[in-house]
């Protein structure tokens, strides 16, 4: 009896649940002799085919598709049949099933020739690990795959020693976490649970002391998913401003907002939110004066600059009040794209400079809206955010040019839910 080395390879895929396909190898190996080949391959491995010597690896892998296997065959230009197909070079095998065996049959040339087969199976099983921590009535436990990935929007199921009853998991707001309901009748010192996911991967958690009897009433002992998340925010903002020999107008402000998910309790969820946000700015400017034009006069009946002036010294302060609406999009990454519309309410106030000393430009109450664009990173409980668009405000004519509001604006800022 020939021997023939058989490798396997596994990787981790990790969406939803994450799959590891083994090897089961059934059967011994066979070396047949037939007519010589037509299409004839040259190499060290191919060679001792011939020589009845095979030095062949035969390994199944996962697919990128549930329940589904591709088999790998080393030296590559061997060529291979699955079943009884027709032979095809191993590297173009397609992908097979992971619900029943399968015969492989390799050989050096596409026709019939000295060929080494295998009786092979793969069969898929999740390979998990599950942490069980118990607090009150409740039991959580945190599912993820070998290499440490969260596993997400499973459904998991869990057996107890006897005497436990446990309620239905649930996905809580951070990945890979889950709660129920549970009651333990008495104190155990090792206390474990069988986690199953999907029906498919099964793990043992790590073993807790109950140290008093834990009770269960009713579902509501599981925390719900959270319907509204309030979250308080604060950024900075530079609006580029060209009305009235304006410039870059830099501001601060503060918010707080409301965040409805559209899926509750499901990370990555798209979300809605609506909020009030109040900011401050100034800025300081030159304003050009028209050379022989009327100069316009104070309250007090006297020129705003002098005659010989050609520009005077606006300084420019706004309260802003606002109500953010906006929408981040469903993700399953960390990074968040957002758009967003704040309609805004500014009381504006104006002071030059100019020869003749400092006066009044005018006080208003003008209405406005800025559309942003944006995108949040988050690193642990803390958004990150940054975003550019364009701000919008009524035009309002002064004494001295008109009030430079409106311009092309980028934020940047951090939010934090409560």
């Amino acid at each position: 009896m020939l021997e023939t080395t058989i490798t396997s390879r596994t990787t981790t895929h990790t969406s939803r649940s994450a799959f590891l396909v083994c090897l089961a190898l059934v059967g011994s190996a066979r070396v047949a002799h037939a007519e010589p080949a037509k299409q004839a391959m040259h190499g060290p491995a191919v060679d001792a085919i011939r020589a009845s010597e095979p030095a062949a690896s035969i390994a199944i892998r996962p697919a990128p598709h549930a329940h589904l296997a591709r088999i790998e065959v080393t030296p590559p230009e061997l060529y291979c049949s699955v079943d009884g197909e027709p032979a095809v070079p191993s590297r173009d095998l397609s992908e097979v099933s992971t619900e029943a065996p399968h015969k492989v049959r390799c050989s050096a040339t596409a026709d019939v020739g000295p060929f080494v087969e295998r009786d092979v199976r793969a069969t898929a099983i999740e390979r998990i690990t599950a942490r069980l921590s118990v607090s009150s009535s409740i039991a959580t436990v945190r599912i993820a795959a070998v290499d440490g990935s969260p596993i997400e929007n499973a459904l998991v199921t869990a057996v107890g020693p006897d005497g436990t009853s446990i309620g239905a998991f649930r996905p809580t707001h951070e990945a890979g976490l889950y709660a129920s309901t549970i009651r333990v009748p008495h104190p155990v010192s090792d206390f474990a649970l069988q986690v199953s996911v999907n029906g498919v991967g099964e793990a043992t958690t790590n073993a807790v002391t109950v140290d008093t009897p834990v009770g269960m009433d009713t579902e509501r002992d599981v925390p719900a998913p959270r319907r509204f998340i309030p979250e308080i925010s604060a950024m900075g903002t530079v609006t580029v401003v060209s009305a009235n020999g304006g410039g870059a107008s830099p501001g601060v402000s503060i918010g707080a907002a409301v965040a409805v998910p559209e899926d509750p309790g499901v990370r990555g969820s798209g979300e809605l939110l609506i909020g009030l946000r109040a900011g401050f700015e100034k800025f300081g400017f030159d304003v050009a004066t028209p050379a022989g034009a009327y100069i316009p006069l104070g309250p007090s009946g006297a020129p705003l600059y002098g005659t010989g002036e050609r520009s005077v010294r606006m300084s420019e302060q706004a309260i802003s009040v606002g109500v953010p609406l906006a929408y981040r999009m469903r993700t399953l990454g960390i990074v968040k794209p957002y758009a967003s519309v704040v309609p805004t309410i500014y009381f504006e106030h104006a002071v030059g400079t100019s020869d003749v000393g400092r006066w009044v430009n005018g006080s208003s109450v003008l209405p406005g809206f800025t559309g942003s664009l944006g995108a949040q990173f988050r690193a642990g409980p803390i958004g990150f955010f940054a975003e550019a668009g364009y701000r919008g405000v009524l035009p309002q004519k002064r004494a001295v040019g008109p009030v430079p509001l409106s311009g092309f604006s980028a934020s940047a800022g951090a939010t934090l839910p409560l």
